[in-house]
């Protein structure tokens, strides 16, 4: 599985091999676009790939857009299946909500299985804890959450998956 996120200010390109496990390769967003394809080459040269699991966001629309780019090219050109995940998942510890600042006194929020948008008064009077990768973007209490490459194993191709952006 080749792991592609580029929605957030640290880009991810990682590889996942059974017998090896993650070869991780990270990218600030303001050289992605550089660097992207570089990384990506020396990442997966002479592995053979099942499939791309590629991140659609919320996050950078311009970074978002590179990646999905990039991963529907060489789906393409390798004919491999492509998975979209969101960007909350690899930061989502279950019985939480990850919450991404989505601007406006609203917050992009995912509870491990679904992502709305919804204003900060809500949650505000949660019951579960909370938790983002940048806490300091909300007015009131958030724990830091951290990438977690492990939460996208889950992930499985999807033949008939198109995506169009």
């Amino acid at each position: 599985m080749l792991i592609i996120d580029t929605s957030q200010k640290i880009g991810v390109l990682s590889l996942y091999q059974e017998s090896i496990g993650f070869q991780t390769i990270e990218i600030d967003s303001q050289n992605q676009q550089k660097l992207l394809i570089n990384s990506l080459d020396s990442l997966v040269k002479d592995v053979t790939i099942n499939f791309i699991a590629i991140c659609i966001g919320p996050g950078s629309f311009t970074g978002t857009r590179i990646g999905v780019m990039t991963a529907k090219g060489l789906s393409y050109a390798k004919n491999i299946p492509l998975h979209p995940f969101n960007s909350l998942l690899p930061y989502h510890t279950p019985n939480t909500l990850t919450l991404l600042d989505a601007k406006h006194d609203h917050a992009f929020v995912f509870n491990g299985s679904l992502l709305e948008k919804l204003p900060y008064i809500e949650l505000q009077t949660s019951l579960l804890p909370l938790f983002s990768p940048y806490p300091e973007a909300f007015p009131f209490p958030v724990n830091q959450s951290h990438y977690q490459l492990e939460s996208l194993l889950s992930l499985t191709p999807k033949s008939s998956l198109q995506l169009i952006y």
